[in-house]
């Protein structure tokens, strides 16, 4: 019985993350409020280059949805071999009334490649970026 409940809470859990991603609709405009180490522009970047439906403006006051966020920049150790993340980054999309929309984060480092693969703010913004576009994917005609 409890496995059955904890069951439905998952799924009830779950439509209703699903129910709240589909509250960005194609044509709305996205301000991205300024980030530490130049995040806010790395991801508007990405944005733009995916051709990412929504459209990016620079003015606060002409957007449907303003998206906010933090960096953080951690120092390297001996003991982790290059695979810990120097950088994340997470931000939250919300519309005009505050009701978050979409929240996710990401680090820059990869499992196998170590100190070898590109990092920094640019990585943190296409992994960002890339997670927005699979959890709230938009189609436009």
């Amino acid at each position: 019985m409890k496995y059955l409940l904890l069951g439905v809470l998952f799924w009830t859990v779950t439509a209703s993350a699903l129910a709240q991603q589909s509250a960005m609709s194609c044509g709305e405009t996205l301000f991205i409020a300024p980030m530490q180490q130049g995040l806010d522009g790395y991801i508007r970047a990405q944005l733009v280059n995916k051709r990412f439906p929504l459209m990016v403006t620079t003015v606060e006051q002409k957007a449907d949805l303003i998206m906010s966020g933090d960096s953080q920049t951690f120092k390297s150790h001996w003991y982790n071999s290059g695979t810990a993340n120097k950088m994340t980054g997470n931000v939250t999309i919300a519309d005009r009334s505050g009701k978050v929309i979409w929240a996710g984060s990401a680090g820059d480092r990869s499992f196998w490649w170590g100190n070898m693969a590109k990092h920094g703010p640019e990585k943190v913004a296409k992994r960002i970026v890339e997670r927005l576009m699979k959890a709230a994917p938009l189609r436009c005609n």
